[in-house]
């Protein structure tokens, strides 16, 4: 790839909505970890953590639009994975509703009658939606690997017909089809295991904070931040 195509390629990743975001995690969690700082930085990257975190926030108004759209186009033929799906988006949307409203409760916007309490629900919801998504991965995970078993399967037989002397060239097609579906399935499962160790560190963040944010240290938090900002800067570059 030219200096030039690179260029290009970086600039149209830095123009998704997905990517910036992922950027701005990465910086903001990274201003957690405040082991290795000096007493004169602290307030700086507490700062960073803080405007940061707000400007995350104010990018997801109206974010729950989008998980409801998702749960208007779920479709699956595994019942389990249909369910942890429509919980899964339905706990999103939950939680960045109550996200907006407490962003618009620290803003002056509205007073809520409890706001700590709505904080909680916030983080319970996050918690749950993150939880729900770790059961849909380990459900989709081993839908993937019974269809790469089935898959495999049937090119043992084709490579069976083959050597009994059956059409050749409608065999090869056939192979050719599996093959590619094998390579399919076989990329989808590396997808969902990094997307398994992803949420499972992430869950950490939201159960923290919804245990007032005590059982946790921030330096540890920040370091998991940053995994996962790194991680998902892979997943959707």
């Amino acid at each position: 790839m030219s200096k030039k195509d690179a260029l290009s390629s970086v600039s149209s990743n830095l123009n998704s909505v997905n990517v910036r975001d992922k950027l701005l995690r990465l910086v903001q969690y990274g201003s957690k970890i405040e082991k290795f700082s000096s007493a004169d930085n602290l307030k700086i990257l507490r700062a960073i953590s803080t405007n940061l975190g707000d400007s995350r926030r104010a990018f997801r108004l109206w974010k729950w639009l989008e998980s409801v759209d998702s749960i208007r186009k779920i479709n699956s033929d595994d019942t389990l994975a249909l369910f942890l799906a429509f919980s899964r988006h339905g706990f999103l949307a939950s939680y960045y509703t109550c996200d907006n409203l407490v962003w618009c409760a620290e803003r002056g916007i509205w007073k809520p009658t409890n706001f700590d309490r709505l904080k909680k629900i916030t983080y319970t919801l996050w918690t749950l939606a993150i939880f729900t998504n770790i059961l849909l991965t380990l459900r989709s995970y081993k839908l993937v690997l019974d269809s790469l078993a089935t898959t495999e399967a049937n090119r043992k037989k084709l490579v069976q017909r083959r050597k009994d002397g059956d059409n050749i060239d409608s065999i090869d097609k056939e192979s050719k089809d599996l093959f590619h579906k094998i390579e399919t399935l076989r990329a989808k499962q590396k997808e969902l295991i990094q997307s398994l160790i992803r949420d499972v560190l992430d869950f950490a963040i939201p159960y923290n904070l919804v245990n007032g944010g005590n059982l946790i240290d921030g330096n540890k938090i920040g370091f998991i931040g940053v995994i996962t900002s790194i991680m998902g800067l892979f997943a959707v570059w």
